[in-house]
């Protein structure tokens, strides 16, 4: 065993003691007037985004909500020492990944944080989770999943692991911007942040496949907007729109008045990633009148399934190189998907010859429907439906 893993153990046996509800507390808990959720605020990559989205949603269903700068525990040194302040009585909803949930556990007094439920809010790109993310769960009550794909990658953990859609009509982007300047797509973007695998968001595929499909015509533009990327991948970004004149890199941070502004002037998303939790760009740019194109695969399908001129084609290839994003589970026996390049040409020809409003009605359809996964959230609703058996119920 080594190092790392033999401390992530000690970590999580201590924290299940201090911090786990017992079986039967969690089965009779109820929603709380109130939560504390902690999360990246102020920053603008994926987690981050949602858990504002989160906030928003909470608000609207009723709830106090005091948000909390997860920051402040990663820079503390204490152990078990810190102190949440808020009402004993609120919840608390710790929205980041499962390893970080577990360093913020680490660094709370369990006497000094809300009694109410403690959810998790996590995403994840693979067919299956870490061994370790199974653990990190059981120390609490419900975790929420954006999507089906990752719900399903924690076979066996339904319903502790529930999906609730991400509220995408609480997004920044999706309450400022007016609908889009032109009625066919002129302006592509294309989007990733270096925290995330450059491998699985896979951004060259679309960049090859914009410049096959429109050379350097002016009239058609794509943005490529990312940040915190690493020097190997920015220098294959560079290898990818060398030599193009309609292709514009904003490769920084931006606020949010910012990104409305760089949205207003787009047209149509496009992702050609091998994997994906969500595809919350995907579903702000349906819900802004704009129109988008993906891989026919992962978390993505819950709102774009079936809607085939919406997809791009795909087949399997073993997951091998990840950006060292996912260690070792990119050995070489897990699959993800690798777009059919033809196919990628083919939707930037179809975007500019499709009118936006008629190509995201669909997905802002099912985008409503995935709503009712909030219709059980409201202040002292059970939070799980139990069933005659007594154990959670949740459909």
């Amino acid at each position: 065993m080594g190092l790392k893993e033999l401390a992530v153990r000690s970590i999580l046996y201590t924290a299940r003691q201090v911090h786990a509800r017992s079986d039967a507390d969690r089965r009779n808990a109820s929603w709380p007037r109130g939560f504390v959720v902690s999360g990246y605020f102020g920053e603008s990559f994926g987690v981050a985004r949602s858990a504002d989205l989160t906030v928003m949603k909470l608000r609207e269903l009723g709830f106090e909500v005091q948000k909390h700068q997860i920051n402040q525990l990663f820079e503390s040194r204490r152990i078990f020492g810190e102190e949440i302040a808020a009402p004993r009585d609120f919840g608390w909803i710790i929205h980041c990944n499962a390893p970080e949930a577990l360093h913020a556990l680490a660094k709370t007094n369990p006497l000094k944080t809300p009694r109410g439920p403690r959810l998790g809010y996590w995403a994840w790109e693979l067919e299956d989770v870490p061994p370790e993310w199974k653990k990190i769960a059981r120390v609490f009550d419900q975790v929420i999943v954006p999507s089906s794909f990752v719900e399903d990658s924690f076979g066996g953990l339904t319903p502790h692991v529930i999906r609730r859609s991400h509220p995408v009509e609480t997004s920044n982007l999706v309450r400022n911007l007016a609908g889009p300047r032109r009625p066919y797509a002129r302006r592509f973007l294309v989007q990733m942040d270096g925290k995330s695998s450059l491998a699985r968001k896979n951004i060259g595929a679309a960049i090859r496949g914009f410049r096959h499909a429109f050379g350097d015509r002016h009239e058609f533009s794509l943005v490529v907007k990312t940040q915190s990327l690493s020097e190997p991948q920015r220098q294959s970004i560079r290898g990818w729109i060398d030599g193009a004149r309609n292709i514009t890199w904003i490769d920084k941070s931006l606020s949010n008045e910012e990104l409305v502004e760089l949205w207003q002037d787009i047209d149509c998303v496009v992702s050609t990633h091998r994997s994906e939790g969500y595809g919350l760009a995907l579903a702000e740019a349906v819900s802004t009148g704009r129109q988008a194109y993906a891989t026919g695969w992962s978390g993505n399908m819950d709102f774009m399934r079936g809607l085939e001129d919406a997809l791009i084609d795909y087949r399997f290839i073993q997951l091998k190189d990840s950006d060292d994003v996912y260690g070792e589970m990119a050995n070489g026996v897990r699959r993800w998907a690798e777009v059919q390049f033809s196919s990628v040409v083919k939707i930037f020809l179809s975007a500019a010859e499709t009118l936006s409003i008629d190509q995201g009605a669909p997905m802002r359809r099912r985008l409503s429907d995935l709503q009712q996964d909030w219709n059980s959230v409201a202040p002292d609703v059970p939070l799980f439906d139990l069933g005659a058996a007594g154990r959670p119920i949740i459909t």
